[in-house]
């Protein structure tokens, strides 16, 4: 991929986050407007990039706050830092919540209405088709199973499909010790 294609590539992505957000948040026939908190949103990224929605994103496990527990769950470091850029840009609010254990986790919502505006309908309808059930053509909800793993579910038609966000994967790979003497030359001036 030439550097045009990346940065075009990248900016799809960061346009199919925002809409997957507001496609949560907006006020809809089944709820009202509100907040997508941070634990969810995790889940739907790594289902996203799982799906080959997200094409720029990647994730590893990271030591997360995750429902009042520290647990390893699969995070995108490209998709932190894109939400933290959209929330300096005033494209996002960000709320700081405090759970019943005094540990704090985020939530957020689309502000810029007007970007939304602008996202192409092709976009749109990529992220639907990921986040929406086939059978039923609505948005699966976020749940979480006693075990604190999300599942998204279909209200309707209850399909459930689970995400597997923290099932850390066993990767397999050969490394090499290398001394940081054998690197440098020494030189010693006297």
């Amino acid at each position: 991929m030439s550097k045009q294609e990346i940065s075009t590539e990248k900016e799809k992505d960061i346009q199919r986050l925002v809409y997957l957000i507001y496609l949560y948040t907006k006020k809809s026939n089944f709820r009202k407007e509100g907040w997508l908190k941070d634990q969810a949103l995790k889940a739907l990224i790594y289902f996203g990039i799982v799906k080959g929605l997200f094409r720029m994103f990647d994730y590893a496990p990271l030591f997360v706050t995750w429902s009042d527990q520290t647990r390893f769950v699969n995070v995108s470091m490209e998709a932190e830092a894109i939400l933290e850029k959209l929330v300096k840009d005033e494209i996002l609010d960000r709320l700081r919540l405090s759970t019943e254990h005094y540990r704090y986790i985020f939530a957020y919502r689309v502000r810029d209405l007007s970007y939304i505006e602008k996202i192409p309908e092709s976009i749109k309808e990529e992220v639907k088709r990921v986040y929406q059930c086939p059978k039923d053509c609505i948005l699966y909800e976020v749940k979480f199973n006693k075990y604190i793993e999300p599942i998204l579910v279909c209200p309707r038609c209850n399909t459930k499909i689970e995400v597997r966000a923290l099932k850390t994967e066993k990767i397999k790979f050969v490394s090499k010790i290398v001394l940081l003497s054998s690197l440098i030359k020494e030189h010693v001036e006297v």
